[in-house]
């Protein structure tokens, strides 16, 4: 193999039965990563000693957090590339050979795939709806996102957080974020501190992560030619009792995310609760 195209893979993970699945469509894609690390607290190690791979290192650590166990793969990696994955992702066969392609032709960027439901087979991006397709809901979460402009592919909102990504043209090039499920990144721009503000789940760490490439002067693009897949539908038979806790934990970081960048709360805000408001609705009703 070159060593140009050598990749590590860094997965911060608490042992779930997703894990193997995505290991293996890894090591059964056209590029191979030289190594997987598999970033899992101590208590939770026994749950990958099966997982028997040539290229997989344990690397297990004293804390709990997927941005924190992320970042201390990171400092383990011995490859010039480093493809950052969760757990639950699945690259089709030619993806990472795709981005890695894409990377060497674009010094000083990190690279994203296109995201595809599982479950349809359609192409997903939050905070991005085709004008054409938009319920009357839809216009209204966006003018509260983002005024009368509405949704603007991969631009910052008024309220502090960036829009989707339309599925076409296949390439976006210098957008404002990358989804953080899979992103390939050269060594040198890696962010190695743990940068997540708060406990518990990390929403929108992708954001915080994207500011902090941005300080680096890493460009971030999203290269449709390669795919993924995740499955968005795990929360569907959930009650309203759930909607409503996790409206309060994604609050909390959003509040944190638009005080960083200096912009009001106040929209944010609105816009969390108008749609936790339409979720627990559609669930009643």
């Amino acid at each position: 193999m070159n060593l140009d195209n050598k990749v590590s893979a860094v997965i911060p993970t608490l042992g779930g039965d997703c894990l193997e699945v995505t290991i293996n469509h890894l090591n059964s894609g056209s590029l191979v990563p030289d190594e997987i690390l598999i970033c899992i607290p101590e208590e939770d190690a026994y749950k990958v000693e099966k997982l028997i791979f040539h290229n997989i290192k344990i690397v297990k650590t004293s804390f709990r957090g997927q941005v924190a166990q992320r970042a201390y793969g990171f400092k383990k990696v011995s490859n010039k590339l480093v493809l950052q994955l969760d757990d639950d992702i699945i690259l089709k066969k030619d993806s990472l050979e795709k981005l890695v392609a894409f990377i060497l032709q674009h010094p000083g960027s990190s690279v994203g795939p296109k995201f595809i439901e599982r479950t349809t087979g359609k192409y997903h991006s939050y905070l991005y709806k085709d004008k054409r397709h938009m319920s009357l809901s839809d216009k209204v979460s966006f003018f509260i996102l983002n005024g009368n402009k509405g949704c603007l592919p991969a631009a910052l909102s008024k309220a502090g957080l960036y829009m989707g990504i339309p599925e076409k043209p296949d390439n976006w090039l210098e957008v404002g974020w990358l989804p953080g499920g899979c992103i390939l990144h050269r060594k040198e721009n890696l962010v190695l501190e743990a940068y997540y503000p708060v406990a518990g789940k990390a929403y929108w760490e992708d954001l915080f992560h994207a500011d902090l490439l941005r300080e680096k002067e890493v460009l971030m693009h999203r290269v449709g030619a390669a795919e993924c897949t995740v499955d968005f539908s795990g929360n569907k038979e959930l009650n309203a009792s759930f909607f409503i806790k996790e409206f309060l934990k994604v609050l909390k970081i959003s509040k944190c995310y638009v005080r960083k960048n200096k912009i009001s709360p106040i929209r944010i805000t609105i816009f969390h609760f108008y749609n936790t408001m339409n979720l627990v609705l559609r669930r009643l009703f």
